[in-house]
């Protein structure tokens, strides 16, 4: 479809989708549908989001990138796809409405935006959490990718209102973009900020010590209708972050088992998207409490060996960035990361993955990743080439190994006690694609049978 000129290739997508949502009977007319969109903290908050909305007795249906859910039953995403296909989507959409299930979430990819796959489905809610410079192998630049992320907005603002359904936005204004999400228009406009950001910066590390406690304040500042939402104390442990939330209806702990500040973004994010659903903030309390965690986002790989390996999702700079700041500080020994690049994407981030990784870790294991019709070795060498150009030197702390499971494996073997050993750029992900081969993978799976060995 390279040969097929842009206007034509879009004008086509847009009878797809229309035809997949006229086919199923626009199903999403008929449900609540909440959509985040961003580059990086998609899958968090939507989770966190489902999570309130069922401690508040509403059945929930979701499609994200780690996990898919109606109901009740839930299951790992194996489509390695953000957002489905039109037919797919309107189908899953067709199943929630027959089964009276009232609620839609959707993580919304910037591809998904620029294909019509949501045409003829109308969003009740929108959030924006974040945008950095990704998927330029597809957007021409970085403007083209916002407005591309900007059609979920318009969606809210112009498609048509629902009986008793208010639109709503929820917006980062802390991001660089927040003026250009904040344009758009919805009866309700729920904003969330960070003031006086803590900078983790690897220079205050000390190898030994106890993490000191991280305390800023957080503010929402005042929209039209709207209290101010205040947060304070705020205090980022490992495996915990607590921090204390006022209205001028409610004061008390937030509590969640979530590490970092990232991930109190997302909380707040989810948080505001519950009030626009009219959940009291105590429900909402109630149910970040209960959340352990988020599948393949700093999940902990349990074993006896007396070391820490975590596996993340994270395979863009900012995301890398902030999984290692978060767990850089609590790192009682050494920081050991195994990560690679994603083939057929854009290419100007490889080697400012692997100069992040050199400037984190001790040891650096590059691997493979997702090759696609890329040439792996070529992938492999654009990211050794940041690691070298910030002082790594091989087979001094840093390795080369193609093989993902060897690499993983070597890492393992490294690790000594109070290590930690962190693989990141894959997640939950149950697919590692080499060309035109699917082949099943899991990199948790990978490492608990290396460590039960």
């Amino acid at each position: 479809m390279k040969l097929i000129p842009k206007p034509l290739l879009l004008f086509y997508h847009k009878l797809v989708g229309l035809l997949a949502a006229f086919m199923y009977c626009f199903p999403g007319r008929k449900l609540k549908v909440i959509g985040v969109t961003g580059t990086n903290g998609k899958t968090t908050t939507l989770n966190l989001i489902a999570k309130i909305l069922e401690e508040h007795n509403k059945k929930v249906g979701m499609i994200s990138t780690a996990i898919m859910k109606v109901g009740e039953k839930s299951w790992l995403n194996e489509a390695k796809m953000t957002s489905l296909d039109p037919f797919s989507l309107n189908r899953f959409l067709r199943k929630l409405k027959r089964k009276r299930i009232p609620y839609a979430l959707l993580e919304v990819s910037s591809h998904a935006l620029e294909q019509s796959r949501f045409l003829g489905v109308p969003f009740d809610v929108g959030i924006f959490t974040n945008l950095t410079p990704e998927h330029l192998d597809y957007h021409k630049d970085l403007e083209d990718y916002r407005k591309a992320k900007g059609k979920l907005f318009r969606n809210v603002q112009h498609s048509k209102q629902k009986p008793n359904t208010p639109k709503a936005l929820v917006i980062n204004s802390n991001d660089e973009s927040f003026e250009y999400f904040n344009h758009y228009q919805a009866d309700q406009k729920y904003i969330y900020e960070i003031i006086d950001d803590v900078k983790e910066e690897v220079v205050k590390y000390k190898r030994g010590k106890k993490p000191k406690v991280k305390e800023q304040t957080i503010k929402f500042p005042e929209t039209e209708g709207e209290d101010l939402l205040v947060a304070k104390e705020i205090k980022l442990e490992p495996n915990k972050t607590t921090f204390e939330l006022e209205t001028k209806e409610f004061s008390g702990a937030i509590k969640t088992h979530l590490s970092g500040i990232f991930n109190v973004q997302n909380t707040l994010a989810a948080i505001d998207t519950g009030l626009s659903q009219n959940i009291p903030l105590t429900t909402i309390q109630r149910a970040l409490m209960k959340i352990k965690g988020v599948p393949g986002r700093l999940e902990t790989i349990k074993n006896k060996k007396g070391i820490t390996v975590i596996v993340d999702y994270a395979h863009t700079p900012d995301a890398l960035r902030s999984v290692y700041a978060t767990i850089k500080p609590l790192i009682k020994n050494r920081l050991i990361v195994v990560l690679g690049a994603c083939g057929d994407r854009d290419k100007t981030k490889r080697p400012k993955l692997g100069s992040l990784a050199a400037l984190y870790a001790d040891f650096v294991i590059i691997a493979d990743e997702d090759p696609y019709s890329e040439d792996p070795a070529a992938i492999r060498a654009e990211v050794i080439n940041g690691v070298v150009k910030s002082g790594k030197e091989e087979a001094k702390n840093f390795w080369e190994i193609a093989d993902r499971k060897k690499a993983i494996e070597f890492a393992l073997g490294k690790a000594r006690k109070d290590d930690v050993v962190m693989i990141t750029g894959k997640g939950c992900e149950q697919l590692m694609v080499k060309g035109k081969k699917k082949i099943p993978w899991d990199d948790r799976e990978v490492a608990r049978k290396i460590l039960n060995k």
